[in-house]
């Protein structure tokens, strides 16, 4: 059974943050206590399957959920809760889904975010009254697994045999003339025949294009250094310690994607 808090009067509301960036985590913060609204954050999480047993058991008003989480879905997320909060996504996926977030949530928050933006979502969840049902989130939630389905690994051929790497395991990907050299986390790397517009497109959310001949994953990234004329020095945790120069051209992505 099911229950839920539609319709009740929010003067002050109790609200949860599932975000799996430190860096976005602590903005969401900053903007709640910056608001226009009386929202406290009663806890948040990086896991969904943390957030799943706190929110059953805490019961906020509302929940600030990011799609793409380190186990698991907000979708799965939703599925899991035994009674129905208001929503607000928190996301990156700008070219697909918004449209289906304006049917299925309160609505949605584009990272990176800004104070008028929150305001605003905060004034369109108080005036909302129609309920939406868990059902409407498992039919969205297989809907956005089709449209942004991603490749997970990488088939590697050498003589005879083909070796598949994970993707998860691979630390920064490089154009070489007409190939690409994949860097694993081990030190480990290999040639593929595609270019690096080609992969880019198939690639996880994790990584991010920083230069022309370079995209990085995100997740190996320990420490961002200044540069000059505007560039970044990222600092990678792989065995080989990379360390890889960003362009100007990619400087408004780099901004976006790591919240500089």
């Amino acid at each position: 059974m099911i229950d839920f808090l539609w319709g009740q009067n929010f003067k002050h509301m109790k609200a949860y943050i599932v975000e799996d960036e430190k860096l976005a985590g602590n903005r969401l913060k900053q903007l709640i206590l910056d608001g226009i609204h009386d929202l406290e954050i009663i806890s948040e999480s990086q896991t969904g399957k943390k957030a799943i047993k706190e929110i059953n058991q805490l019961k906020p008003e509302v929940v600030f959920l990011d799609i793409q989480l380190l186990d698991m879905t907000g979708f799965e997320v939703l599925k899991n809760l035994v009674y129905q909060p208001y929503i607000i996504f928190t996301t990156a996926y700008h070219q697909y889904a918004i449209d289906a977030f304006e049917h299925f949530a309160v609505d949605y928050l584009l990272k990176p975010i800004d104070q008028d933006r929150f305001n605003k979502s905060i004034n369109k969840l108080l005036k909302m009254k129609d309920k939406t049902s868990i059902q409407s989130y498992e039919s969205v939630d297989t809907w956005i697994k089709q449209k942004t389905k991603k490749r997970t690994s990488f088939s590697i051929k050498k003589n005879e045999k083909i070796t598949l790497v994970d993707i998860d395991n691979v630390a920064w990907i490089k154009a070489e003339d007409k190939y690409v050299e994949i860097g694993e986390k081990s030190g480990k790397k290999h040639l593929l025949n595609k270019t690096l517009k080609q992969l880019e497109s198939e690639l996880p959310e994790a990584f991010i294009r920083i230069h022309r001949s370079y995209i990085i994953n995100k997740a190996f990234v320990y420490e961002i250094h200044k540069y000059f004329k505007g560039r970044y020095v990222f600092k990678l945790n792989d065995t080989d310690r990379s360390s890889i120069t960003s362009s100007e051209s990619y400087l408004s992505e780099i901004k976006e994607k790591f919240e500089l």
